[in-house]
Protein backbone atom coordinates (compact mmCIF):
# COMPACT_ATOMS: atom_id res chain seq x y z
CA UNK A 1 0.00 0.00 0.00
CA UNK A 2 1.23 3.50 -1.14
CA UNK A 3 0.99 6.31 1.08
CA UNK A 4 -0.35 10.28 -0.97
CA UNK A 5 3.96 10.70 -0.90
CA UNK A 6 4.27 7.47 -2.95
CA UNK A 7 6.48 5.72 -0.43
CA UNK A 8 5.30 2.72 1.37
CA UNK A 9 3.25 2.92 4.65
CA UNK A 10 5.14 1.63 7.81
CA UNK A 11 4.14 1.19 11.07
CA UNK A 12 5.55 3.72 13.61
CA UNK A 13 8.25 1.07 15.17
CA UNK A 14 9.55 -0.25 11.84
CA UNK A 15 12.84 0.79 10.96
CA UNK A 16 13.22 2.60 8.14
CA UNK A 17 16.24 0.74 7.04
CA UNK A 18 15.45 -1.92 6.70
CA UNK A 19 12.96 -2.77 3.63
CA UNK A 20 9.63 -4.82 3.83
CA UNK A 21 10.33 -8.30 1.94
CA UNK A 22 8.98 -11.72 2.34
CA UNK A 23 12.33 -12.93 2.81
CA UNK A 24 12.79 -10.73 5.99
CA UNK A 25 8.81 -12.18 6.96
CA UNK A 26 9.50 -15.54 6.32
CA UNK A 27 13.35 -15.57 8.34
CA UNK A 28 11.53 -13.42 11.53
CA UNK A 29 8.64 -15.68 11.20
CA UNK A 30 6.45 -13.50 13.44
CA UNK A 31 3.86 -15.40 16.09
CA UNK A 32 0.98 -14.91 13.74
CA UNK A 33 2.50 -15.48 10.31
CA UNK A 34 3.10 -19.37 11.81
CA UNK A 35 -0.54 -19.31 13.02
CA UNK A 36 -1.52 -18.51 9.52
CA UNK A 37 0.16 -21.48 8.27
CA UNK A 38 -0.70 -23.99 10.88
CA UNK A 39 -4.62 -22.96 10.19
CA UNK A 40 -4.06 -23.72 6.71
CA UNK A 41 -2.35 -26.79 7.01
CA UNK A 42 -5.03 -27.98 9.25
CA UNK A 43 -7.85 -27.15 6.82
CA UNK A 44 -5.94 -28.81 3.92
CA UNK A 45 -5.45 -31.71 5.55
CA UNK A 46 -9.28 -31.75 6.86
CA UNK A 47 -10.59 -30.97 3.25
CA UNK A 48 -8.46 -34.15 1.80
CA UNK A 49 -9.60 -36.49 4.86
CA UNK A 50 -6.13 -37.17 6.08
CA UNK A 51 -5.30 -37.05 9.54
CA UNK A 52 -5.29 -33.91 11.91
CA UNK A 53 -4.12 -33.62 15.65
CA UNK A 54 -7.52 -32.83 17.39
CA UNK A 55 -6.24 -31.64 20.74
CA UNK A 56 -3.79 -28.93 18.46
CA UNK A 57 -5.98 -29.08 15.53
CA UNK A 58 -2.85 -29.31 13.55
CA UNK A 59 -1.87 -31.83 10.85
CA UNK A 60 -0.74 -34.98 12.38
CA UNK A 61 3.09 -35.60 11.52
CA UNK A 62 3.23 -37.02 7.90
CA UNK A 63 7.09 -37.37 6.08
CA UNK A 64 7.03 -35.81 2.84
CA UNK A 65 7.37 -39.30 1.79
CA UNK A 66 3.64 -39.96 2.87
CA UNK A 67 2.63 -36.87 1.80
CA UNK A 68 3.49 -37.20 -1.98
CA UNK A 69 1.94 -40.72 -1.68
CA UNK A 70 -1.12 -40.02 -0.42
CA UNK A 71 -1.45 -37.06 -3.09
CA UNK A 72 -0.43 -39.52 -5.87
CA UNK A 73 -2.86 -42.30 -5.15
CA UNK A 74 -5.63 -39.22 -4.86
CA UNK A 75 -4.67 -38.12 -8.28
CA UNK A 76 -4.55 -41.31 -9.90
CA UNK A 77 -7.96 -42.20 -8.61
CA UNK A 78 -9.25 -39.23 -10.05
CA UNK A 79 -7.62 -39.41 -13.28
CA UNK A 80 -9.17 -42.90 -13.53
CA UNK A 81 -13.05 -41.29 -12.48
CA UNK A 82 -12.52 -38.86 -15.08
CA UNK A 83 -11.51 -40.86 -17.73
CA UNK A 84 -14.54 -43.00 -17.48
CA UNK A 85 -16.69 -40.92 -16.46
CA UNK A 86 -18.85 -38.81 -19.96
CA UNK A 87 -18.30 -35.52 -21.14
Amino acid sequence: MLAATGNPIRRPNSDDKKPRTLTRLYNDRPTWLDLAHRTLDAAVCAAYGWPIRQAQGEPADMTDEQTLERLLTLNVSRSTASAVAPL
